[in-house]
């Protein structure tokens, strides 16, 4: 018999953890919950959308478990509260990934891998941490909890990923690299030197072509004649 498991949130990010774990097969999915401010219906892909506090009542935590299945606001911070309580008030927090796929690392709670990252041996990854697809961990590093590992990231072997840090698209960190807490990588950053918590790098995004797009086509169309 499948696990039972209430999903905190009603967004985007709980459609899509929605769509995996039905993929993966691995629980039963009961209800929604969120705050009451954020809930727009009754139901939420056809199972009910309570208030947390309705929550705890109709679904005990002796019977039921839960994914916090929000976004990286704030650091990650919201989703860390969330987190933080569910367990004060009785529920174990699940984790997803295939377990046939990762094998000799350790995942904590309420953390996912997507499919099709690729998580080397002796990888340890925290609790509350996202790796959506694409991205590629190298052996033995750390990942901290409460951090979000966008599609595409690279983090190399035996490297730290502090707490509540967010690498974003396409961004590289070197090998032995330790990134304090609180670092926000941005879309196609490269990092091969430590840095201490706080720190922030961005990249500057391509500048736009002179000609618009019919312009530019029309150029390449008596190019290529």
């Amino acid at each position: 018999m499948k696990e039972r498991i209430i999903i905190f949130g009603a967004g985007k990010i709980a459609e899509v953890i929605t769509h995996l774990i039905k993929k993966y097969d691995l629980f039963e999915i009961v209800a929604y919950c969120c705050d009451k401010n954020f809930i727009q219906s009754e139901t939420f892909h056809g199972k009910p959308l309570l208030t947390k506090e309705k929550c705890k009542v109709k679904y005990k935590p002796k019977e039921y478990k839960m994914f916090v299945a929000l976004g990286y606001y704030n650091l990650n911070k919201l989703r860390e509260e969330k987190c933080a309580w569910a367990k004060e008030n009785g529920y174990s927090l699940i984790k997803i990934f295939n377990k046939n796929l990762f094998q000799n690392i350790s995942v904590g709670d309420n953390s996912i891998l997507m499919e099709k990252s690729i998580v080397q041996p002796g990888v340890k990854i925290g609790k509350n941490v996202f790796v959506w697809d694409g991205a590629i961990i190298g052996h033995h590093t750390k990942i901290k909890d409460n951090c979000w590992i966008t599609s595409g990231s690279t983090i190399g072997g035996n490297s730290i990923i502090g707490n509540s840090s967010i690498l974003g698209l396409n961004s590289t960190i070197g090998n032995d690299v330790a990134l304090g807490k609180q670092t926000i990588v941005g879309a196609n950053c490269t990092v091969t030197k430590s840095c201490k918590e706080y720190s922030v790098f961005i990249q500057k995004d391509t500048e736009k072509y002179n000609l618009d797009s019919m312009q530019f086509l029309n150029l390449t169309n008596w190019i290529e004649s």
